[in-house]
C-alpha cells in the first residue's frame, strides 16, 4: 500500500509536456528570422493587452495551419492543448490570445497596410 502512495507521489510531482509537432518548427522558423522583431517595431501596441502583435501574428498563422474556419472568440480552444509559453514566450497563456488581442492586431494591420506589412516581411527574410 505505501508503495502504491509513493508512485502516485511521483507521477503527480511530474511535469507532463505537451506535443508541438510542426507548431513548434513553424514559431522557431518565426523567431530565427526575426519576423517578430520587424512586426513589433512596425506595429506597435496601442493597447494594453499581455502579448505583442507578432505573438498574435504568429499563433494566426499558426492556427491557419490547422483550424480554419472557426469564429474568432473561438481561437483559445485551438491552443488548448498546446503549452503557448513554450510556443510563444513566457507567460503567453491561451486566454491572452483571445478575440480582443487578435482583432487589435488585425485593425493594426489593417492601419499599417497588410501589402506593405507583407512586403516588408518578404524582404527582410
Amino acid at each position: 500500500m505505501a508503495e502504491k502512495n509513493s508512485s502516485r507521489r511521483i507521477e503527480s510531482s511530474l511535469k507532463r509536456t505537451r506535443f508541438l509537432g510542426y507548431l513548434g518548427l513553424v514559431a522557431g522558423v518565426f523567431r530565427e528570422l526575426e519576423v517578430n522583431k520587424l512586426i513589433d517595431e512596425k506595429l506597435p501596441k496601442e493597447r494594453d493587452h499581455n502579448v505583442p502583435h507578432s505573438v498574435c501574428i504568429l499563433a494566426m498563422v499558426i492556427n491557419g495551419l490547422g483550424f480554419i474556419g472557426q469564429r474568432l472568440y473561438l481561437f483559445p480552444n485551438f491552443f488548448k492543448n498546446v503549452s503557448t509559453e513554450r510556443l510563444f514566450g513566457d507567460g503567453v497563456t491561451r486566454e491572452d490570445l483571445n478575440q480582443y488581442a487578435i482583432g487589435e492586431t488585425l485593425d493594426r494591420i489593417v492601419k499599417y497596410g497588410p501589402t506593405k506589412l507583407f512586403m516588408e516581411i518578404t524582404l527582410h527574410i
